[in-house]
């Protein structure tokens, strides 16, 4: 399965994408919002990973232009990851039924990638 991670901490992103490796995944990955969202739209991965607060663009405005997408993207699944679970636009997004919202401040990698795993085979 192929995963993109858009995420502008380049630690975090470089351990996700590293685990995942190891795990066998085809990943690609982006350090800001524009960038994940072309790679989005180039691969159509299986799953995006993006965290919200990014430069270039937001990943919320990630996340809508993926949903426009009406062959690939209204379909596609996205882990969204934040420190601020509060802002309206993130709890709007992940009601959608193929978002799943994921709070980095509270959960370590094994178990984020255990979560990653068990929402990417639903």
């Amino acid at each position: 399965k192929t995963i993109l991670v858009i995420e502008d901490e380049d630690a975090i992103r470089m351990a996700i994408v590293q685990e995942l490796n190891d795990k066998g995944y085809n990943v690609f990955d982006a350090p800001d919002g524009q960038t994940g969202l072309d790679l989005a739209l180039e691969k159509k991965p299986d799953l995006v990973i993006s965290d919200i607060i990014m430069p270039k663009l937001h990943g919320i405005d990630v996340y809508k232009g993926i949903r426009r997408d009406k062959k690939w993207g209204s379909d596609a699944k996205i882990i969204l990851l934040t420190n601020v679970g509060t802002d309206i636009n993130v709890q709007k997004a992940a009601e959608h039924p193929k978002t799943k919202l994921i709070i980095k401040n509270d959960i370590k990698l094994n178990k984020f990638i255990l979560k990653m795993e068990e929402f990417l085979n639903e």
